[in-house]
């Protein structure tokens, strides 16, 4: 199993014999100490898409919900607190008012969870609200608001959803736009830092990168050496934690 020295190991997968710092076989990767993570990592990627593939329909509950609690949170207590009769008038403006102030945070909301399809997510979210005002409209009153009052409440109501989604896209778009600037390393100073922890093999270094590869056959050369180096990295950490 060792030299007579002590200081190397065989690989019981290939029979190579390598340093015994070393946590995983530079002549086939496979990991010494440890059974690799491939199950674990194709958990990730499973649930992964599951979220993403759910993403649309959380964000549009989201902002539904946003839209409910706020527009009715606030216009309940501001309707009950009138002592006094009030216009109709006045009391829809401030009914408009509370579902605008819902409806543009459902938008918000929606877009910020969703993170895609604005405009859909914008109109679902304000028919939503929509819907509330005509749900106060036929228990609140008795007489008839003239069409044109009400299509402009309506029409306000979506604005204020389209304007909390592009509002939250606008967020995520700075987000994105940010990240442009981190300049990413090269592949040449990936394979260098992989290099250099490979103990200056080069052999080692490409064999790391050919394991990578053969998990992951359709990835790029720089990822396969960003992966193989976070793979360098914990099996060493483990390493020392086991010494």
């Amino acid at each position: 199993m060792s030299d007579g020295f002590g200081n190397e190991l065989e690989c019981p997968h290939c029979g190579a014999t390598f340093h015994y710092e070393l946590t995983r076989c530079p002549n086939c990767g496979v990991n010494i100490y440890f059974p690799d993570d491939e199950e674990d990592g194709e958990f990730r990627k499973s649930f992964s898409s599951f979220i993403n593939s759910i993403r649309f329909p959380l964000g549009i509950l989201a902002g539904w919900l946003a839209s409910i609690i706020l527009s009715l949170g606030l216009y309940i207590p501001i309707r009950f607190a009138f002592t006094m009769p009030q216009s109709e008038y006045v009391v829809y403006f401030v009914m408009v008012a509370c579902i605008v102030v819902g409806s543009f945070a459902g938008g918000f909301f929606a877009i910020r969870v969703a993170k895609e399809k604005v405009v859909l997510g914008a109109v679902l979210v304000g028919l939503i609200s929509v819907g509330i005002a005509i749900a106060i409209l036929l228990r609140e009153w008795t007489t008839v608001i003239p069409f044109p009052s009400v299509t402009i409440g309506w029409l306000i109501i979506l604005a204020a959803s389209f304007g909390g989604a592009k509002t939250a896209e606008s967020m995520l778009r700075k987000v994105t736009v940010e990240t442009l600037f981190v300049v990413p390393p090269t592949e040449e100073n990936l394979y260098q830092s992989l290099f250099i922890k490979a103990g200056y093999d080069h052999s080692v270094a490409k064999r790391l990168i050919e394991y990578e590869r053969q998990r992951t056959p359709k990835t790029a050369r720089s990822e396969l050496i960003q992966s193989a180096i976070r793979r360098w990295e914990r099996d060493n950490r483990t390493g020392r934690s086991i010494n």
